[in-house]
């Protein structure tokens, strides 16, 4: 067992996190391919004055149980984020913004007594389902058809309807999409009790240290998880051929000195995880698809998500967290933050559209607009900007028909395992208990 050969395609948290635990387990033959530089996929830190900063992941809660375990191990610290506060593009001017408290944002339209009464009543709802959705992965979630329908339609047959502007600042603006659209598993494996709890203190603007981030940023954490692994970076893939052994043909950007040359490599392997995304433009580039792979593959649907960051000395937000709300058109700035208030970066996630006709130029123009309202000018020359292909997931109806029932019935067929945000929700936390759950089943 410790010799067996395991080749894990992608060093992201769901592939860090395997070989993580694979390691935990005494294999000691594990080898990390990634494409990039760098390792931590979507968790993207860069550090400006003195300061790290998310790109990409960020927040911690008391849910993150897994993710604070390791932490603790590798020495990662972690501080508590600042207040948040509600900004209404349509109820702003420029030069005059609107700005409202979470609190005050979320029970609009609503009287007090209703609106916590709902919080109590969704408390109890999420409780019970707690012995189906603590379970990692989503197998068998199509004998609940309640949670395979659209995250509005479960809140309006609970008369939980006056929670909605709460849950798009944690799923919408976040970029998991409209509750009209994303299935009440996924909405629902996201915003579990103590995530919950998290969200309603802190929208109370009551400070229980959550939530959190770490010092070093969340690929800083993913760096230091990745020393103690066999992580092999500028990997181009050629072609992953699966037969008596996986053998992987790949091409190795070798840096000696100021110099870097292509070297070409061919390994073999007893068993392969995809931790790479399972999209079919992905994996057509270089693995032989089976005809099962490549029907579930087609059904995944992904929302693509950008992060633009300023240098803006002359403008101080009034906290450091604020929620877009009501939720603006795609294109537009849906989160500003400025994670320390004496540094000027600015960072604004932006929704893009799916068939790929908002553009940079039209990101740009949106966070000009949103800085207009707020009171400054600035020009095209932007600090950074990044485009995720984000939250990989299937449709209300895929699900219902048995998508996750055949995808976990894959796992370990060919010598092969998936593991990452589609098959547990695209969440730190819920993609590193996948990976465990994987392991401690099948290794």
């Amino acid at each position: 067992m410790p010799n067996t050969r395991i080749c894990i395609i992608g060093a992201g948290a769901a592939g860090l996190s395997t070989a993580y635990f694979l390691k935990k387990q005494g294999y000691q033959n594990v080898t990390l391919l990634e494409k990039a530089g760098r390792v931590g996929g979507l968790c993207c830190s860069i550090t400006h004055n003195s300061r790290s900063f998310d790109l990409g992941a960020n927040y911690l809660t008391p849910a993150y149980k897994q993710v604070l375990k390791i932490a603790e191990e590798v020495g990662a610290k972690l501080y508590s984020e600042g207040a948040g506060q509600i900004y209404n593009p349509f109820k702003s001017t420029p030069g005059n913004p609107y700005y409202t408290s979470i609190l005050k944002a979320v029970t609009a339209g609503t009287d007090p007594v209703t609106f916590f009464a709902a919080i109590a009543r969704f408390w109890w709802e999420r409780l019970n389902l707690e012995p189906i959705l603590s379970v990692p992965g989503f197998a068998g979630i199509s004998l609940h058809p309640e949670l395979t329908q659209p995250f509005s339609n479960w809140l309006a047959q609970k008369d939980l309807t006056c929670l909605e502007t709460l849950f798009e600042i944690p799923i919408t603006t976040f970029g998991y999409g409209p509750l009209q659209e994303i299935p009440t598993a996924y909405a629902l494996k996201y915003i579990t009790p103590e995530t919950f709890g998290t969200l309603i203190s802190y929208g109370a603007d009551i400070n229980f240290g959550w939530p959190k981030r770490f010092v070093d940023g969340f690929q800083r954490f993913w760096e230091r998880v990745a020393w103690g692994l066999n992580v092999r970076l500028n990997i181009d893939i050629q072609q992953i051929q699966r037969g008596a052994t996986i053998q992987v043909t790949f091409t190795e950007q070798e840096q000696i000195i100021d110099e870097i040359e292509p070297r070409q490599e061919v390994l073999e392997f007893d068993y392969l995880v995809l931790a790479c995304p399972l999209t079919l433009d992905v994996l057509n580039k270089f693995l032989d698809l089976s005809t099962t792979e490549k029907g579930l593959f087609e059904q995944i649907v992904l929302n693509p998500y950008s992060l633009t960051t300023y240098l803006i000395p002359d403008l101080q937000m009034p906290a450091p967290v604020t929620n877009v709300i009501p939720v603006n058109a795609e294109g537009n700035p849906w989160f500003i933050s400025q994670q320390f208030l004496d540094n000027d970066l600015i960072a604004f996630y932006t929704r893009l559209d799916r068939e790929g006709k908002l553009t940079k130029k039209d990101v740009i123009q949106g966070v000009q607009k949103t800085l207009e309202n707020l009171g400054v000018q600035v020009d095209d020359h932007y600090y950074t900007y990044d485009q995720w292909p984000y939250f990989p997931h299937v449709s209300s109806e895929a699900m219902q028909a048995g998508f996750y029932d055949r995808l976990e019935a894959l796992q370990g067929q060919r010598q092969t395992f998936y593991v990452g945000g589609l098959l547990n929700f695209e969440l730190v936390e819920t993609i590193v208990e996948y990976s465990q759950a994987l392991v401690k089943k099948n290794f």
